[in-house]
C-alpha cells in the first residue's frame, strides 16, 4: 500500500512538472512573437520575473491542446497615447509530437470589446470565458475609461460570440 501511495505521489509531481513545462513553453512562444511586433509588453512584472498569470489552458480536443495568453503591448512601437492594447492569443498544437504554434494573434478581435483596457480573463467552463475590462463613456478622456464591464464570451462553431455584457461599476476619477 505504501508503494502505491509513493508511486501515485511521484506521478502527480511529474504531471505537475509537465504542465509547468508546457505553460513555460507557451509563455515563451507568446513572448517571442510579441517581442518582434511590440514594445513595452506585459510579459515581465516589475521585479523581472515572468508574468505567468494570464496563461489559460482552454481545451483539449482529442490530442489538440489549446492555450490562450492574455498580453499587452504597443504593437508597432508607436509610443503615443492610446497605442497600447491587450491581445488574447491562441497557441496550440495538434498532438504531443508536434510543435506549439501561434494560431491566432487576437481571438476576440471580432467582438465589440475595448481591448485597450482588459483587467482579467478566466475560463469559467468549457468554451466560456469571463473578461473584465474598462470602456469609455461619451465624455471620458483618452487616458481614463470609466466604465468597468464584465463580458461573458463563448467559443462556438469556430468563432467567438459575446453572450453577456454587464456594467460592474462607474469609476470616478
Amino acid at each position: 500500500m505504501k508503494k502505491l501511495f509513493f508511486v501515485m505521489i511521484f506521478l502527480l509531481v511529474n504531471l505537475e512538472a509537465s504542465v509547468d513545462k508546457t505553460k513555460d513553453l507557451v509563455f515563451n512562444i507568446a513572448k517571442t512573437y510579441a517581442s518582434v511586433v511590440a514594445c513595452d509588453t506585459t510579459f515581465e512584472v516589475n521585479d523581472g520575473s515572468k508574468n505567468m498569470n494570464n496563461i489559460i489552458f482552454f481545451s483539449k480536443d482529442g490530442e489538440e491542446e489549446v492555450y490562450l495568453v492574455l498580453w499587452g503591448g504597443d504593437v508597432g512601437c508607436e509610443g503615443g497615447s492610446g497605442t497600447s492594447s491587450f491581445y488574447l492569443s491562441e497557441i496550440s498544437r495538434y498532438s504531443s509530437y508536434r510543435p506549439f504554434l501561434l494560431k491566432n494573434i487576437n481571438v476576440l478581435n471580432v467582438l465589440n470589446i475595448n481591448f485597450r483596457a482588459i483587467l482579467s480573463v478566466k475560463k469559467i467552463s468549457d468554451n466560456f470565458l469571463e473578461l473584465v475590462g474598462l470602456d469609455y463613456k461619451e465624455d471620458d478622456p483618452n487616458c481614463c475609461p470609466s466604465l468597468k464591464f464584465k463580458y461573458i464570451v463563448k467559443y462556438e462553431n469556430f468563432s467567438w460570440k459575446l453572450i453577456d455584457k454587464s456594467l460592474l461599476e462607474t469609476i470616478k476619477y
